[in-house]
């Protein structure tokens, strides 16, 4: 694979992760700045992600160290 595919591989993880956590980021002001209510489910939603993506990714073969 050429150098260039993966650098623009990366950018685009890079997107779809900053784009993830902008939309947590954007909840969590909902829910703490106008509610003034504490909501665990974004930390619930992320833990869910990240344990998908783990797994997504060991089934395809790429280490987690």
């Amino acid at each position: 694979m050429p150098e260039w595919t993966l650098w623009i591989q990366h950018v685009l993880n890079g997107i779809v992760a900053g784009s993830t956590y902008i939309l947590l980021e954007l909840g969590l002001t909902l829910g703490f700045g106008i509610l003034w209510i504490i909501s665990f489910v974004h930390g619930e939603l992320a833990e869910q992600n990240t344990h998908l993506a783990l797994e997504v990714a060991s089934r395809r073969g790429f280490s987690q160290g």
